[in-house]
């Protein structure tokens, strides 16, 4: 071999793809816990409570609607 240096070179080029790949398929594993975009369960039942509530309570729509950024939200606790 007349090129010993490039063929080291290349060698190593490879190795370092590899382990650059490897790390990439252990840090994003594609099988385990998949997002699927649904909603959980919980979420969507403490969604439901609130919309209904808002729906059906008028003064908790008023206190809403009247909301301004400087104040601090006093309309849900009520309902805690």
């Amino acid at each position: 071999m007349v090129n010993k240096r490039g063929f080291i070179r290349i060698v190593e080029a490879i190795i370092a793809i590899v382990v650059v790949f490897g790390f990439i398929l252990i840090a994003f594993p594609q099988g385990r816990n998949q997002t699927t975009g649904e909603t959980p369960y919980e979420i969507e039942q403490t969604q439901e409570r609130i919309i209904g509530e808002i729906t059906n309570n008028i003064e908790f729509r008023r206190c809403i609607l009247n909301l301004t950024t400087e104040e601090p939200s006093v309309c849900g606790k009520e309902l805690i």
